[in-house]
């Protein structure tokens, strides 16, 4: 497993590695590589030649504030009455 301290560091082994990496899945991915703060997925998925491909994304693991969490709520219960 390689393990990286930031999505800078990523970044340079991804441009390195891109061919590689795009043809393995979130799955794969997610058990060879760690982004320290960061979850490995991919967005704009589509079938080419048989195959799931999408572009890579990164989503932020850090929690969300309890005061985010409380206006989301907000926003929810208005849009239902």
């Amino acid at each position: 497993m390689v393990t990286f301290e930031t999505s800078e560091n990523f970044n340079k082994f991804y441009n390195k590695h891109k061919e590689e990496i795009d043809v393995k899945s979130t799955n794969q991915l997610s058990n060879e590589l760690k982004i320290k703060g960061f979850k490995i997925t991919k967005q704009n998925m589509r079938i080419v030649e048989g195959k799931k491909v999408g572009n890579l994304h990164l989503n932020s693991t850090e929690m969300r504030s309890e005061d985010d969490s409380r206006r989301d709520l907000e926003i929810g219960i208005k849009s239902v009455n």
